[in-house]
């Protein structure tokens, strides 16, 4: 017996398979480019977290540590915020 496929009959074989496991080649590749985007992405935190240690020696000059040393505790009082003209204080 001799197989000699046509590819009209290569054709008609291959959509009833597909027909037939359409479903299931769907839910296979959504769960393979899932699987690949979760790995990117992990991948991607991972290298993220490594921190270059030459970042973390740089120095502040001194007028920057003046500036830091100037701000007010949360805690302490600023003052009275006064409004212009016109507005009121949605919080009162």
């Amino acid at each position: 017996m001799k197989l000699d496929f046509t590819p009209r009959q290569i054709a008609k074989i291959f959509s009833r398979t597909f027909h037939r496991y359409h479903v299931m080649i769907f839910v296979l590749t959504v769960l393979g480019g899932l699987s690949v985007a979760t790995l990117l992405l992990y991948q991607t935190i991972l290298q993220t977290n490594e921190v270059d240690p030459n970042v973390i020696n740089q120095q502040f000059d001194e007028e920057t540590i003046e500036k830091i040393k100037s701000f007010k505790k949360a805690d302490e009082n600023t003052g009275e915020y006064q409004l212009p003209p016109g507005r009121t204080n949605p919080f009162e």
